[in-house]
């Protein structure tokens, strides 16, 4: 088990500031679908143990940086420049992983 929380506050904190909980709440469906596909991808892979959230949080970190929602919602917001982009994309990629795991898991 790993000690650190997945999805801390002030991470939480701070994709509020940016409005990334918005964005989470209205592409919540798409988000799901997207995330259930890549949990059901890792589980394909044929590992012998389960991808558990952090597992599942990384490879999604890798899905998003292409996806066109994500993409979209990237580009809508005009202060977070190119280089920063790699710390939002890993903070969202938690945070829905935090928000969706039971659903994600739970079918």
């Amino acid at each position: 088990m790993r000690s650190r929380e997945l999805c801390t506050d002030a991470e939480r904190a701070t994709l509020d500031e940016w409005s990334f909980s918005k964005d989470f709440e209205r592409g919540r469906q798409h988000l799901t679908t997207v995330t259930r596909a890549v949990y059901q991808a890792a589980i394909n892979m044929g590992t012998s143990q389960l991808p558990d959230q952090y597992d599942l949080a990384r490879i999604l970190n890798a899905v998003l940086k292409e996806e066109p929602f994500f993409r979209k919602i990237v580009v809508d917001k005009l202060y977070i420049s190119p280089a920063r982009e790699p710390v939002f994309v890993d903070m969202f990629s938690r945070y829905v992983v935090a928000e969706l795991w039971q659903q994600v898991v739970g079918g």
